[in-house]
């Protein structure tokens, strides 16, 4: 079963909806720097030899 994401918001009190966001915004966006750095290093390719990766649908990230 999948979930619909756009749910998620609502399961968060909205007393702490505002520190939610800063908290899985910051964790984004530490991953996104560390894997940035990983390619800026070499360590992994930006482009995947495989091409798509099987996924459904796109998703991109919108940070502000």
């Amino acid at each position: 079963r999948h979930i619909d994401i756009r749910y998620l918001p609502a399961i968060v009190p909205e007393e702490s909806q505002n520190e939610t966001t800063h908290v899985v915004r910051n964790e984004l966006q530490s991953r996104i720097d560390k894997i940035t750095t990983m390619i800026d290093n070499g360590v992994i390719d930006q482009e995947s030899s495989e091409g798509r990766c099987g996924a459904s649908c796109p998703w991109t990230p919108f940070m502000m």
